[in-house]
């Protein structure tokens, strides 16, 4: 590419852009730093060049001492026998007239093109037209055969890996009379454009009479030189839209068009080529919908961790290192490392080549730092490191999409439309919901299946927004941001779950939960201790359900000893959750201390929920410190003035602890009226966790009468409730009433298996077994070894403390224990 340094910059960078999006490669003489002498140079250039493009406009260009010619001469001179492109910018009302003789020379030469242009962009589209129909008359020979049409597609070096229900259903859409258009989305490094070719190649396997006409965009900066490369494609003379789409029409065709998101302006051109070329199909890949008539999206989604993932994962290791030798034991992290790059098939192939030097325990170790990920050299530059692959798309965003990605990296999870307002800090007319939608369209967001409207991202784009957003210091706002929204709804959020909607409220926290504990954490380090335990009201019922006491301790320690609140309720609040937490971990000394002051905080504020949830605790208490008499009488009292107040949840709660006392001790005698009066009550409420409880109790019951029928249904049902809630608080007790079942009608073998069971499940919910209880199951277990013998007890232990909750299956008749393999 020919053009004097002094003059005609945009005009260079303008032609340069055109050649490279037909995949060509410009040429321009720099003088720079180079160790040669100019002419010697462009000479060398000029050897190694096919096509000669010159710009011009007014300035000759030097004559270096000792030449009677320009270099810019010199150069046209010497391209001889190439094909010449010649353009002359106008006006030019300064122009050397050693310039305008050597025009008038060009104006003679009948083996050049020569044209006039005004602008850089003008100039920019006639090169890439004249470029287009230059390749066609010079290099490429029309296509008449399958082979031929073969080699316009990619030549994959590597082995495709899974997504047969992708291209299952991709294929089955294009064979479709009514889709002509489909289009491919997902975010970078998804693999679209793997899946799109593996569908070309699949196509022409099978001889479907059809030709494929692959067009790659990403390197086409601008909409308009869209139609010259797939002009270029085609093999024409000419890229006007008639001769485009007569090509196209000439016999039924699959046209590719592979990385359209930055040219999304010429989406109408795609409409028009339909219109103009019925027997065509079009196959798009792009991070963004073109939104066209009759467009399919198919979302290009995550490889499955769970085989093709680490299929992936195993050959590209492999490749890497020849003899790679992996253990059995390294089939679990391998797993684990797939896990964590979320399927995408980019950072498999970036990570993989790493066990190289890593071993699969320090690589996943390293993951951590996902977007520092580097590939090979020959790969696109946008896909050498997933960081530069996310900021592609980023870069392509409009600026409050931009600002509001960013805002969204402050989630943890998962978040709703209220939830993505609150922490946008866009201006008060913004529509929120145009904006996710167009980011959800462009990939950098997607939908979470459920009823109601709940997104989340991908966590490399998660991690990229997040180190975006505190490198320009809009991180503590974004927190603040956040902290504030969950705050605010916490009261909302701590009465539904003691609710008939406590399952909804739990899911709601099964979602957010990692956000929530984000925005905690924040607090607790800024020393904002009433807010914080405000989020810990919210968020410590459902900790308890899911048996994760010990969190729920260390967050209760780490804001007394941060972030000490200097509210008198709300420090009630936290000595009474640790008091809780305490008691559930079996350190009675410590929760009867943290109880006792709760209890005085909440008596000088005035809080009656706060007293009577400390008083049910304190009840159990002081059974296990005084015996059960006098803690039923204490539970009895504040049961009267639970129903005087009018508090279903109270009232069911209290009858639980009473009812839960009685299981304690072992102490059934004359309990049937307050069993089934709790169950009564605890199903009125709709609270999951109550009626649980409640069936563990009456299920103990049942065992003690000798009701095996009645006990295996009640084991039955609280097990699938248990399945459904994900609570795992009562879970220890269900597996020992089962055991103590099975003994009683000489089962010892499943016996044993469900008392390790039990034990394996308090220990992994950290509950304890109090001192009544635990002499009933050593008694238990001290009978079943008499039974069995001690290897056969051992053998039968080994296999319960394997056993997971889907492992149990109960009907009326019989309790059936999965084989489960040894360890």
């Amino acid at each position: 590419m020919s053009s004097t340094l002094q003059e005609l910059g945009p005009e260079r960078a303008a032609a340069c852009a055109a050649i490279e999006g037909l995949q060509l490669t410009p040429v321009l003489f720099e003088i720079g730093a180079r160790p040669h002498p100019p002419q010697d140079l462009y000479r060398a250039y000029l050897e190694q060049s096919q096509v000669f493009v010159g710009i011009y406009w007014q300035s000759y260009g030097w004559i270096a001492p000792g030449e009677e010619i320009s270099g810019l001469e010199d150069e046209y001179r010497l391209s001889a026998g190439m094909p010449r492109l010649l353009y002359v910018k106008e006006p030019g009302p300064d122009r050397e007239p050693a310039l305008g003789a050597l025009l008038s020379v060009f104006r003679s030469d009948s083996n050049a093109s020569y044209k006039h242009f005004e602008t850089a962009e003008e100039l920019g589209q006639l090169v890439a037209r004249d470029l287009a129909v230059l390749i066609t008359e010079r290099f490429e020979a029309p296509v008449q055969t399958h082979a031929r049409v073969e080699q316009r597609l990619p030549a994959p070096r590597t082995s495709f890996v899974g997504r047969s229900a992708e291209l299952d259903e991709l294929e089955a859409l294009l064979r479709r009379d009514d889709v002509r258009l489909v289009t491919l989305t997902g975010p970078g490094g998804i693999g679209k454009t793997r899946l799109a070719v593996e569908l070309a190649l699949r196509r022409q396997r099978a001889a479907h009479h059809e030709d494929t006409v692959f067009v790659p965009l990403e390197n086409i900066a601008d909409a308009d030189l869209v139609l010259p490369a797939i002009g270029a494609a085609l093999g024409l003379r000419e890229t006007e839209m008639s001769a485009v789409a007569d090509r196209l029409d000439h016999r039924p065709k699959l046209l590719v068009l592979d990385n359209f998101e930055h040219v999304i302006p010429a989406a109408p051109l795609v409409a028009d080529l339909l219109d103009n070329a019925p027997e065509l199909r079009v196959l798009v890949t792009s991070r963004e919908l073109l939104r066209l008539r009759g467009e399919y999206e198919l979302q290009v989604p995550p490889l499955s961790a769970e085989d093709e993932a680490v299929a992936l994962f195993m050959e590209r290791a492999s490749a890497a290192q020849r003899l790679l030798d992996l253990k059995a034991e390294d089939a679990a992290i391998v797993a684990e490392i797939c896990r964590r790059l979320e399927g995408v098939p980019l950072a498999i192939e970036l990570a993989a080549p790493r066990l190289r030097l890593l071993s699969p325990e320090q690589l996943l170790a390293r993951l951590r730092d996902r977007l520092a990920l580097t590939g090979t050299r020959d790969a696109p530059a946008r896909q050498q490191t997933l960081e530069s692959a996310i900021a592609w798309s980023f870069e392509l965003l409009r600026p409050l999409e931009q600002q509001l990605l960013l805002r969204l990296g402050i989630f943890r999870g998962s978040f709703t439309i209220e939830a993505a307002q609150s922490v946008a800090g866009l201006p008060p007319a913004t529509d929120i919901v145009e904006l996710l939608a167009s980011l959800l369209d462009k990939s950098m967001i997607y939908r979470v299946p459920g009823p109601t409207a709940r997104f989340a991202m991908l966590a490399m784009i998660r991690d990229f927004a997040f180190e975006r957003l505190e490198a320009q210091g809009d991180l503590d706002p974004a927190a603040e941001a956040l902290a504030g929204f969950y705050v605010a709804t916490a009261q909302e959020t701590e009465t539904g779950l003691r609710s008939t909607e406590q399952r909804a409220w739990k899911l709601y926290l099964d979602q957010e939960i990692d956000s929530v504990r984000f925005a905690l954490d924040w607090l607790i380090d800024r020393g904002r201790g009433n807010e914080a335990v405000a989020l810990l009201r919210a968020t410590w019922m459902w900790e308890w359900l899911g048996g994760q006491t010990n969190d729920l301790i260390e967050t209760a320690e780490r804001i007394q000893l941060d972030a000490p609140p200097a509210d008198p309720n709300a420090q009630g609040w936290l000595s009474g959750v640790q008091g809780y937490a305490l008691f559930s971990s079996g350190d009675v000394p410590a929760a009867a201390t943290q109880l006792a002051e709760a209890q005085a905080l909440f008596d000088e504020t005035n809080d009656m929920l706060g007293m009577s949830e400390v008083k049910i605790i304190q009840g159990i208490l002081a059974g296990l410190l005084e015996g059960e008499a006098p803690a039923q009488e204490r539970l009895g009292q504040l049961l009267v003035e639970l129903e005087e107040r009018g508090d279903p949840w109270g009232v069911g709660t209290t009858l639980h602890a009473m009812a839960r006392l009685r299981t304690i001790f072992d102490d059934y005698e004359g309990a049937d009226d307050l069993f089934s009066r709790s169950l009564e009550v605890s199903e009125a409420v709709g609270d999951d966790f109550m009626i649980a409880m409640t069936l563990t109790n009456s299920l103990y019951l049942h065992v003690w009468k000798g009701e095996s029928q009645e006990a295996r249904a009640l084991a039955s049902r609280v097990l699938e409730l248990l399945r459904t809630t994900g609570i795992r608080h009562v879970l220890p007790d269900v597996l020992e009433a089962c055991a103590l079942l099975e003994a009683d009608h000489d089962v010892p073998v499943q016996a044993a298996e469900l008392a390790a069971a039990a034990t394996a499940a308090r220990e992994a919910t950290a509950l304890p077994m109090w001192p009544p209880a635990v002499a009933r199951f050593e008694r238990l277990l001290e009978r079943l070894r008499s039974t069995l013998g001690e290897a056969a007890f051992d053998e039968a232990w080994q296999r319960g403390l394997r056993l997971g909750l889907d492992d149990i299956s109960i009907d009326e008749s019989s309790i059936a224990l999965s084989q489960v393999p040894d360890a």
